[in-house]
């Protein structure tokens, strides 16, 4: 796969993840970033990175593969394009700002016949893998019901709500893991939520009872509420009750603590810690498998792990749907 160019869409926090990472992996040409600000374009350009204004005019300089890091509410129109000139793309969680949106990519891409990939970090987590091969293996037993939970830091929460909300922020990590962890599909929500941080943008808390094709059912929760005064800015998890055990991981993944005169910092361990001066963890796993997925035609799990990402996008509508409505609400499949 010598020579594969990559672009990056978005220099936001993540798109500065994936371009480092490009940037540092063999056989990968980090060919070009985007952002409509200036501002973040500049420390890329002074590293000898090409820059572009447009997503269009980094196509026309020739790519095989882009990280989509935009806010979900213009990535419809943001991954037309490069779907229909056959440039594989991956996507930041979630795959699209709703349900309809979602479909017309998914269709595009298979009529396509490229790759549409949803970067989903905790596929990649060892902590997960370890947990889902004690599921598959019985050794808990039959899943009973799981108890899963994401909560964030309010200074992040105050900045993201503008655009979007806790649930398809923060929750669709855990909507996409439970059929990751036990194969078992939403149905049914009963949800309830608040905005806590103001009147105004998204939901800032929601708490669900969701029921699973298995007939067992699974509590989740999430907020973006944590003081900041708190050392770690995510408190996540997941417990998975079996009729003879228990699967429990711990998903935060600031739990590297530095305490000195000038008090206490938290550091991500898992995600994308720095080694050498590189980034590694799960981000570089998944953006090595993505890369990894180029040399080949779009097969039967890229198309499940695509539909999967649309159903996690209908269970996040079927959640925010619940809280406003007070009522059930069915998940078709």
């Amino acid at each position: 796969m010598t020579g594969i160019r990559v672009g990056v869409v978005g220099m936001g926090l993540m798109g500065s993840l994936h371009a480092r990472i490009y940037s540092a992996m063999s056989g990968v040409t980090l060919a070009g970033v985007v952002d409509a600000d200036a501002e973040r374009l500049s420390p890329w350009r002074e590293r000898g990175v090409p820059v572009f204004p447009t997503v269009e005019a980094l196509l026309d300089a020739g790519v095989q593969a882009l990280s989509i890091c935009t806010p979900e509410s213009v990535r419809g129109e943001v991954m037309t394009q490069p779907l229909e000139r056959r440039v594989a793309l991956l996507v930041e969680k979630p795959l699209a700002h709703g349900v309809e949106e979602a479909e017309a990519l998914r269709q595009l891409a298979r009529r396509r016949a490229v790759h549409l990939g949803v970067g989903y970090p905790l596929r990649f987590d060892a902590r997960v893998w370890a947990g889902r091969r004690a599921i598959a293996q019985g050794s808990i037993g039959r899943p009973v019901y799981l108890k899963i939970w994401r909560c964030g830091g309010s200074q992040s929460g105050r900045q993201l709500r503008q655009r979007t909300s806790v649930v398809s922020f923060l929750s669709v990590h855990d909507v996409n893991l439970i059929p990751f962890l036990t194969g078992a599909q939403v149905t049914e929500v009963v949800a309830a939520g608040d905005r806590v941080l103001g009147p105004q943008g998204g939901l800032d808390s929601c708490a669900a009872l969701l029921g699973l094709s298995d007939g067992s059912h699974a509590l989740l929760e999430s907020s973006w509420l944590l003081p900041p005064t708190r050392h770690a800015q995510l408190d996540a998890g997941v417990k998975v009750q079996g009729d003879r055990g228990v699967v429990e991981i711990d998903l935060t993944h600031e739990d590297l603590m530095v305490s000195g005169p000038d008090g206490e910092r938290s550091i991500d361990a898992h995600h994308w810690p720095e080694i050498d001066g590189e980034l590694r963890g799960d981000l570089r796993r998944e953006l090595e498998a993505f890369v990894a997925t180029l040399s080949r035609p779009v097969g039967p799990q890229d198309e499940a792990d695509l539909d999967q990402a649309v159903q996690d996008v209908r269970v996040c509508e079927a959640l925010v749907r619940s809280v406003c409505s007070g009522a059930r609400v069915r998940v078709p499949a």
